[in-house]
């Protein structure tokens, strides 16, 4: 998938697998999230790239720029770290608690408005 960036701060931590360990602000908000692989920057090919390479670029691109990710390599390579995972699982579980935190406080919000309270 791909998702194009336009502030100046690239809010993202990746690893020597060019794989996102951390995701903020504008990138998290976009949908790259832990454990996504860069493939791409502007149909430019990160593979080969080392992480610094691919960080000058995305702190010396012009903006907006669109980056390509793999949301399977997480579950696709034999070589992810137990921290990788553990963070990735992580993400998820705190995104289905976000999610159930939201759902709960429209029921109560639902609830008080049938019994008139504000």
């Amino acid at each position: 998938f791909s998702v194009t960036l336009n502030q100046s701060t690239v809010n993202l931590v990746i690893n020597a697998e060019l794989v996102v360990l951390e995701s903020h602000g504008e990138a998290f908000s976009l949908g790259i999230h832990v454990g996504d692989r860069l493939v791409a920057v502007n149909r430019t090919v990160c593979t080969g790239k080392t992480r610094d390479q691919v960080m000058n670029i995305l702190t010396t691109i012009s903006r907006p720029f669109t980056v390509t990710l793999d949301r399977e390599y997480i579950k696709k390579s034999q070589a992810v770290s137990p921290t990788l995972v553990s963070a990735f699982e992580q993400e998820e579980h705190n995104s289905l608690l976000a999610n159930e935190l939201k759902q709960m406080k429209k029921e109560i919000e639902n609830e008080k408005s049938k019994m008139n309270i504000y």
